[in-house]
C-alpha cells in the first residue's frame, strides 16, 4: 500500500512540475478555399448580423443567446453571448476589406482574453483562402499549460465547421 501511495504522490508531483513548465500560450488556426472573390468573402465576414448564419457556436451550445452591440459592421462592431457553455464578448478592432478582420474576444466575464483574426488571401479573381485564427494564453494556475495544449483540439473543429458553413453560404449565393 505504501508503494502505491508513494507512486501516486510522485506522479502527482510530476504532473504539477510539468504543468508549471508548459507554455500557457496557444494558437488555433484553420483555413479553407472559397470559390469567390475577396469582396464577397468580406461582405459576409464584416457584419456580425451575418455571422449568425455561419458561426459554429449555436451548433455547439443550442442554449446560447447572442446580443449584438449597437454597431454590427466595421471597427467597433460587437456582440455578447451567454449559454450553458459560458459567456463572452467580441469586439472588432481592425477591419481591412482586402485583408480581413482582427477582433478581441473575452470569456468568462472578461477573465480570459484572446485575439482573433479572419484573414483573406486572393488565390485568383474567383478564389480566396480564408484563415480563422485565435491566439491567447490560459491563465489557470498549474493546469493552464495542459489546457493550452488542448486548445487546438477543442476550438479547431469549431473553426473548421464555421468556415465550411461560410463557404457554403457564399458559394450558393446566399450573400
Amino acid at each position: 500500500m505504501k508503494i502505491i501511495l508513494k507512486s501516486v504522490l510522485v506522479l502527482w508531483v510530476i504532473v504539477l512540475i510539468v504543468g508549471f513548465m508548459l507554455p500557457k500560450e496557444y494558437e488555433v488556426s484553420r483555413s479553407i478555399i472559397i470559390n469567390a472573390d475577396v469582396a464577397s468573402v468580406h461582405a459576409y465576414s464584416e457584419d456580425l448580423e451575418l455571422w449568425q448564419q455561419w458561426q459554429p457556436w449555436q451548433d455547439a451550445d443550442p442554449t446560447v443567446k447572442i446580443e449584438l452591440g449597437p454597431i454590427t459592421r466595421g471597427v467597433g462592431a460587437s456582440q455578447a453571448w451567454r449559454g450553458e457553455g459560458g459567456d463572452g464578448e467580441l469586439l472588432f478592432t481592425q477591419v481591412q476589406p482586402n485583408k480581413g478582420i482582427d477582433y478581441d474576444v473575452w470569456f468568462n466575464g472578461k477573465q480570459d482574453q484572446a485575439k482573433g483574426f479572419l484573414t483573406y488571401r486572393a488565390i485568383s479573381n474567383e478564389e480566396t483562402e480564408v484563415t480563422w485564427t485565435m491566439t491567447g494564453a490560459v491563465q489557470t494556475p498549474i493546469f493552464g499549460g495542459y489546457l493550452a495544449l488542448m486548445m487546438d483540439n477543442m476550438v479547431g473543429p469549431s473553426f473548421q465547421l464555421g468556415l465550411f458553413k461560410l463557404r457554403s453560404l457564399i458559394e450558393t449565393g446566399q450573400v
